[in-house]
C-alpha cells in the first residue's frame, strides 16, 4: 500500500506532467453529465457543452472547471467534480482524444431549515420548506414563515424559474401575508398579495422589475389613536409597478449577484417589499470590506391608468454609500431621501376639460405607502419611527425624507479579542442626521413648502461596538441627541440594532 509520502510524490508529477503539456493539441469527444436524475438533458448541455470547444489541454481543464462552477451554481447540486479520459493519439501529430464526465449529486427534493434570521433591519424566528429542482429546471418552490422581533409576521410561497436556465436572470412568481404590528402608531396592518418579480443587468447594474398587487387592512386602532390615524382605517388595494437599480462600484462589485429574497421582508414604508433583493452594499454588512460605493433607485407607480386599485401614488427612494480604509479604520458615508406623491384620477366634465378626460387633484397618502425613519438602523438616538409627523402620541410617517450618516470603524483595542473575532469586531463612532415630513398637496407652493419643511432636521451623535458577521450586523451605542424637534421621540443612552441594513 502505497505511503502518504509516495501519493505526494505521485500528485507532484501528474501536475508536472500537466503543467508541461497545457498547449498540447487535444479533440474533446464527449461531455458526460454523471448522477442527475431529474434534471432536464438540455440545461445540463447549456452549463457544459462549452468545454467541447476546448483546443488544447489547457483550455479543456479551464472549460472543464467552469463547466463545473456553472453546474454548482444552479444551486441544484451538493456536489459536482470531474473526470477526464484521454486517449493517445495512433499517429504522430494528432491530437490527444479527451472524453469529460462531470459527476453531480443532486440535492434532495425536499428540504427544510429553521432558525433564528436576521433580516434588513432585526432578528426573525424562521421556518423554511423548499421544494428543489421541483420540474427539472433548477427551479424551486419555497415556503417560508417569519416571525420578527417588535411583532412582524411573514408568510411566504414563492416559486422562482431562471430564465433559459440562466441563475443571473430568475424570475418569481410569489404571494405573501404580511402582518406588522404599528405600535408606535396604535394600529395594525394586514397585507395580503402576490407579486411578479424579473431580474436582469445591464451596464448600468443590476435591474429587478416588480409587479404586485396587494390588499392591505389598517385594523386593530386603539381607542387613544390619533384621528389621522382612525381617518386611515379600512381596507385599500395597492396595484403597483416597481422598478429598482443597484448600481455597485470598487471591490467585487463586477461579481453579479443572483440571490434573491423571496420573502416580503420589507421596504423603507414599513409594507410588503417592493425589491426582493437584500440591498447589497447600501449600508450593509460590506461596509468592513474593501473600497466601495453603491446607489440603489427605486421607482413605484401604483394606480395609474390599467393598474387600477386604490392607492394611487408615485414613490421614489435612493440609498447611496460609500466606503472606503483609511490606515486601520474604515469610513463609511450613507445618504438616504424619498418622495411620495399621492394623486386621484378622476373623470372630469368641468369646463374646459374635454369629457373622459382625467384630472389630478390633492390627496392625503395611505399610510401602509409612506417612509418611517428613526432607530437603531438609521438616525440612531431616536425611537424606532421616532422622527417625523406626530399627533398627540401617535407617529404618522411622511411623504418625504433624507437622512446621512457618517461613521468610523475602527479596530478593537484588545490585541487578544481583535485577533480571537478576526477584526469582526469594531469600535463604532457615529454622527446622523435626517428629516421627515408630510406633503401638503394642497398648497400653491409644495415644493418650496415641503423643502422648508425638510430643512428641520434632528442630529445625534454617539459611540459603540459593531460586530460584523458575513450576512448580519450587530451594534451596541451609546447615543446622545445633539438636535431634536419638538415631535421626536429621542432615545439617550444604550441602543441595540441587528440587521443587515444600516444608514
Amino acid at each position: 500500500m502505497a505511503s502518504k509520502k509516495e501519493k505526494l510524490e505521485k500528485m507532484q508529477e501528474v501536475q508536472t506532467l500537466v503543467s508541461e503539456n497545457m498547449e498540447t493539441p487535444v479533440r474533446v469527444n464527449k461531455v458526460q453529465v454523471i448522477g442527475a436524475k431529474r434534471t432536464k438533458a438540455w440545461l445540463l448541455a447549456k452549463h457544459s457543452e462549452t468545454v467541447l470547444r476546448a483546443q488544447t489541454l489547457g483550455e479543456a481543464l479551464y472549460l472543464t472547471r467552469e463547466a463545473a462552477a456553472d453546474l454548482k451554481q444552479l444551486g441544484i447540486f451538493r456536489r459536482v467534480e470531474a473526470a477526464l479520459d484521454a486517449n493517445a493519439p495512433t499517429d504522430k501529430g494528432e491530437r490527444i482524444e479527451l472524453n469529460i464526465a462531470l459527476e453531480v449529486d443532486e440535492k434532495r427534493l425536499l428540504s427544510g431549515q429553521t432558525g433564528i434570521k436576521v433580516g434588513s433591519s432585526n432578528g426573525a424566528i424562521d421556518m423554511k420548506l423548499d421544494f428543489n429542482n421541483l420540474l427539472g429546471l433548477a427551479d424551486k418552490l419555497e415556503l417560508k414563515s417569519q416571525r420578527f422581533y417588535g411583532g412582524r409576521t411573514v408568510l411566504d410561497a414563492a416559486y422562482s424559474l431562471p430564465v433559459g436556465g440562466d441563475v443571473y436572470y430568475p424570475l418569481t412568481l410569489s404571494t405573501f401575508q404580511v402582518h406588522q404590528a404599528q405600535t408606535a402608531s396604535s394600529h395594525d396592518q394586514l397585507i395580503r398579495g402576490v407579486a411578479v418579480d424579473y431580474q436582469t443587468y445591464s451596464v448600468l447594474g443590476q435591474h429587478n422589475v416588480r409587479y404586485e398587487w396587494a390588499w392591505r387592512n389598517v385594523a386593530n386602532v386603539a381607542d387613544r389613536a390619533a384621528f389621522s390615524v382612525r381617518n386611515q382605517a379600512g381596507h385599500s388595494v395597492k396595484s403597483a409597478l416597481v422598478h429598482t437599480l443597484l448600481m455597485e462600484f470598487g471591490g467585487d462589485s463586477n461579481s453579479k449577484s443572483s440571490s434573491s429574497s423571496n420573502g416580503s421582508e420589507g421596504s423603507t414604508d414599513g409594507s410588503s417589499s417592493s425589491s426582493r433583493q437584500a440591498p447589497a452594499g447600501t449600508a450593509t454588512s460590506r461596509l468592513l470590506q474593501q473600497t466601495n460605493c453603491s446607489v440603489k433607485v427605486e421607482n413605484e407607480v401604483a394606480g395609474l391608468g390599467p393598474l387600477g386599485g386604490s392607492a394611487q401614488f408615485v414613490k421614489n427612494a435612493v440609498q447611496v454609500a460609500v466606503n472606503t480604509p483609511v490606515a486601520s479604520s474604515i469610513v463609511h458615508l450613507g445618504l438616504q431621501g424619498g418622495l411620495l406623491v399621492p394623486f386621484e384620477w378622476s373623470p372630469s366634465v368641468q369646463e374646459g376639460v374635454p369629457a373622459g378626460a382625467v384630472r389630478a387633484v390633492p390627496a392625503v397618502s395611505n399610510i401602509c405607502d409612506r417612509f418611517w425613519l428613526g432607530g437603531a438602523h438609521d438616525v440612531r438616538g431616536f425611537n424606532h419611527n421616532g422622527l417625523g409627523p406626530l399627533e398627540r402620541s401617535d407617529a404618522l410617517g411622511g411623504d418625504a425624507y433624507w437622512a446621512a450618516g457618517l461613521s468610523v470603524f475602527l479596530p478593537f483595542p484588545h490585541a487578544g479579542l481583535r485577533t480571537r473575532f478576526q477584526d469582526a469586531l469594531r469600535v463604532h463612532a457615529f454622527t446622523n442626521a435626517g428629516s421627515l415630513c408630510a406633503l401638503d398637496t394642497a398648497s400653491s407652493t409644495p415644493v418650496r413648502d415641503t423643502l422648508s419643511r425638510l430643512s428641520r432636521y434632528s442630529v445625534s451623535a454617539g459611540i459603540g461596538l459593531c460586530f460584523r458577521a458575513p450576512q448580519w450586523q450587530a451594534e451596541l451605542n451609546f447615543c446622545v441627541p445633539v438636535r431634536a424637534l419638538p415631535t421626536d421621540r429621542v432615545q439617550r443612552g444604550l441602543q441595540f440594532g441587528i440587521g443587515f441594513t444600516f444608514l
